[in-house]
């Protein structure tokens, strides 16, 4: 990427401006074999997470482990899950390995790639644990309810069939159903930083995760403490944000590409938004830069402004254009300084010009004061008269 950004530096802008991918179709869950190769494999992959990371390779290391049924010649790496606290994930994983052996396959492990369970393999499981006199462990079961998006099954159809099971976990799962947890709604908080965050989170700590929800939107990826994960943790994490079945919500994409900035080369959170851009899950104009970080607040553009380019030049320009204005326009009404490097994403959209109009630089352009972001916005417009 060069860093000579000026005004038709970019030729045939509209090059850059490519069609919105069509919404993928989500794949199937994959167990993968329960071989020690295969499970050692795995280990290499989750291996350097600290903490209990919500995304398929965690799931697909339970449910070989419970298949194998026991620990036997396979020996988890020491720093594995070491820095992780006490909350609903831990609790189920622990869970797990205490009883291997005990339960042929896990009644949470997820239908498809973004972690979610059909309402029909969690009825023929709870059938299968009924035949086999098998009660459900805690945790899983807790874990396999909140999984199903219930809004999108016949409930009524569902609760005959569970009817028919003979069992508490199935009563159970009649009662979650007919009354299941709604996504809570975000809200504008001073304690103990003024932030958006769920203010009542429901269920145990640690439940609310798009690990245990993947139907729900915000609420989730809010509660989800990844800020606290290494950067191995966060690839796998953001990788998971990509696999949803859903388009990402306009406060998720716009944190999924505000963790661009804390990386000034191209790394997995990268390779994470390529791929949400490449299965229809980024929508262009569907970021909201009022949610960066869930505070509104990004006092430096520095490194962010440059990833952003980046991404436009590799075709993304869309997704990025309307969030540069949207930065603009911000810039354009504070009271207060503008945030550093705003000149940067004039030069930015500079560089672009003509592919789309900008009402953040004609709002610049008015601003009162004598900003060199000003002058720019001022020329820009001028020259394109």
């Amino acid at each position: 990427m060069t860093n000579i950004r000026t005004p038709g530096y970019i030729h045939n802008p509209h090059d850059y401006w490519l069609p919105t991918p069509p919404l993928w179709e989500l794949p199937q869950f994959q167990r993968g074999k329960a071989t020690e190769a295969e499970i050692f494999a795995l280990l290499e992959v989750l291996g350097p997470c600290e903490k209990v990371v919500p995304c398929v390779e965690t799931d697909q290391l339970l449910a070989r482990l419970v298949e194998r049924g026991s620990l036997d010649r396979i020996f988890l790496p020491e720093t594995m899950w070491s820095a992780q606290t006490e909350d609903f994930f831990f609790t189920h994983v622990r869970g797990v390995l205490d009883h291997l052996g005990e339960v042929p396959f896990l009644l949470s492990e997820p239908s498809f790639v973004d972690l979610s369970i059909s309402a029909s393999d969690l009825v023929s499981r709870l059938r299968r644990y009924s035949q086999l006199g098998l009660d459900a462990l805690e945790t899983d079961l807790v874990l396999a309810l909140c999984r199903i998006d219930v809004a999108g099954i016949d409930v009524a159809a569902v609760t005959d069939e569970l009817a028919g099971i003979d069992s508490e976990a199935a009563i159970r799962a009649i009662e979650y159903i007919n009354d299941p947890i709604i996504e809570p709604e975000l809200e504008w908080t001073s304690i103990p930083h003024e932030a958006w965050r769920v203010a009542s989170p429901p269920g145990p700590e640690g439940l609310l995760s798009i690990g245990s929800f993947p139907h729900f939107g915000a609420a989730a990826m809010n509660h989800d403490h990844f800020r606290d994960f290494n950067e191995h943790e966060k690839g796998l994490y953001f990788a998971q944000v990509a696999r949803r079945k859903a388009p990402l919500s306009a406060a998720m994409a716009i944190n999924l590409l505000a963790e661009l900035c804390f990386d000034n080369v191209p790394g997995p959170v990268d390779k994470a938004v390529h791929d949400a851009w490449e299965r229809g899950l980024l929508i262009p104009g569907e970021l909201d830069w009022a949610m960066i970080h869930w505070t509104s607040n990004l006092d430096s553009l520095t490194w962010w402004d440059q990833r952003l380019f980046m991404l436009a030049e590799e075709g993304l320009l869309s997704v990025v254009w309307p969030v540069w204005d949207q930065i603009v326009a911000t810039a354009a009404t504070a009271n207060r300084k503008m945030p550093m490097g705003t000149i940067n994403v004039v030069k930015n959209m500079a560089a672009f010009w003509g592919v789309a109009p900008s009402h953040g630089i004609e709002a610049l352009a008015k601003r009162p004061n004598q900003s060199q972001a000003k002058k720019l916005a001022r020329k820009i417009l001028a020259e394109n008269a």
